[in-house]
């Protein structure tokens, strides 16, 4: 059974089965069942993307030396000063003129 393409298309294709030392049948053949296996396979799920039970702990998956970073990191966190309420009041002074 044969195929009515395009100049394009036939371009191409002769091109792909040059670059993969192949002959055009070939590369057509193996270019559609890879392009079958990518369609039909789902995407692998990303790990951060399945939600996290809110109950869960965030750092169970972490290893030991990663665990301790956090605890460290937030340690520092922790000795931070609060934030202000307002993200605007170190702008003006009392008096409301810019600082």
């Amino acid at each position: 059974m044969g195929f009515m393409i395009d100049p394009e298309t036939e371009r191409n294709a002769r091109r792909l089965a040059a670059l993969r030392n192949a002959s055009v049948e070939e590369a057509i053949s193996a270019a559609i069942r890879e392009a079958l296996l990518k369609t039909e396979r789902p995407p692998p799920e990303h790990p951060s993307s399945s939600p996290v039970p809110p109950d869960a702990d965030p750092l169970a998956s972490l290893s030991p030396e990663q665990k301790a970073k956090v605890e460290r990191t937030m340690a520092l966190v922790r000795t931070l000063p609060p934030l202000d309420d307002d993200p605007t009041a170190d702008l003006y002074d009392a008096s409301g003129l810019p600082c």
